[in-house]
């Protein structure tokens, strides 16, 4: 019996079984790289959607969007008008009222006394110049500054002063002064060269500029300030009043009874401004026209200075 070689086995297309193999192997590859491609596909499409910008994915306009604006709304570059508030000017705030009040009870309270008006060679005991503080006259209770001087020169003009610190600096004060004074003299007296009472202002004032006694150039005693002159008011000081008291009755005065007088310029404030140091200088006095002597007590000075 004859020994035949084994016929090759082919596959039903004729290819040969091993070239079978190789080609399942080739296919299945390429599925498997086409389902890692897909899911990386969808990997990307899920979450790299989420960085995608306008550019590359275009939005539609949202509701807020499409919101149209007033065509009067301006621009960045519009001029606004100002409005009422920023147009108004800035207000200073008000000045507080200050009340300076002197009662003398302990003593002069840094008030300072002075005399002008008359030659600097004047005789003292023919003028009887005297300040001091002093106990008031009897049936009057307290004390006070006592002035008194005998108006030889027709012109007599004795004083207070008194510097204050620690206002608002160059700011205008609008000041009223009340004095309560003891006076003896009634009103409606007659004497020489006017009224006791009548011809003797009472006046107030206050400056920038400490006021002195200095000699002009007729060899006269005057203050540096302007005061006046008798019935005249002055740049610096105003008149109150005078001396005439209506509350002593003329047909019993004897000129030893005293009674307290006020007098005070409310109607009519006077204006000052202070330095900038915020300091002024107060200064009250009688300006006398009477050519005798007069003597009169400051009881209380009260200053209120307002805007």
């Amino acid at each position: 019996m004859d020994t035949k070689e084994p016929d090759e086995i082919t596959s039903p297309e004729g290819a040969p079984q091993e070239n079978g193999s190789q080609d399942k192997r080739v296919w299945t590859a390429i599925i498997v790289i086409a389902a890692v491609i897909l899911l990386a596909l969808l990997v990307l499409t899920i979450f790299g959607g989420q960085q995608a910008t306008p550019e590359d994915v275009p939005l539609e306009p949202t509701e807020m969007e499409m919101t149209e604006y007033p065509t009067d709304a301006p621009s960045e570059t519009a001029t606004l008008e100002p409005t009422e508030a920023a147009t108004e000017a800035p207000t200073e705030a008000p000045i507080t009222p200050v009340e300076l009040t002197y009662t003398f009870e302990q003593d002069e309270e840094g008030w300072i006394t002075g005399f002008a008006d008359l030659p600097v060679d004047y005789d003292e005991e023919l003028y009887q110049l005297k300040a001091e503080w002093r106990e008031l006259p009897p049936d009057l209770e307290g004390y006070g500054i006592y002035m008194q001087g005998h108006n030889r020169s027709d012109d007599l003009f004795m004083f207070l002063k008194l510097q204050v610190d620690g206002l608002q600096p160059n700011t205008t004060y609008h000041a009223v002064f009340t004095i309560d004074l003891a006076t003896n003299i009634p009103e409606g007296m007659m004497g020489i060269g006017g009224s006791p009472g009548e011809s003797v202002y009472v006046k107030a004032g206050a400056t920038v500029v400490e006021p002195e006694v200095v000699e002009d150039a007729d060899g006269w005693l005057r203050v540096n300030i302007d005061k006046g002159n008798q019935a005249s008011e002055g740049e610096d000081m105003i008149n109150l009043g005078n001396l005439a008291n209506p509350n002593l009755d003329p047909e019993t005065a004897t000129g030893e009874e005293y009674a307290i007088k006020t007098l005070d310029n409310k109607d009519r404030p006077f204006e000052v401004s202070t330095d900038d140091r915020g300091v002024l200088w107060f200064i009250v006095g009688t300006d006398s026209g009477f050519e005798g002597l007069t003597t009169v007590y400051y009881d209380v000075i009260y200053i209120v200075l307002s805007e």
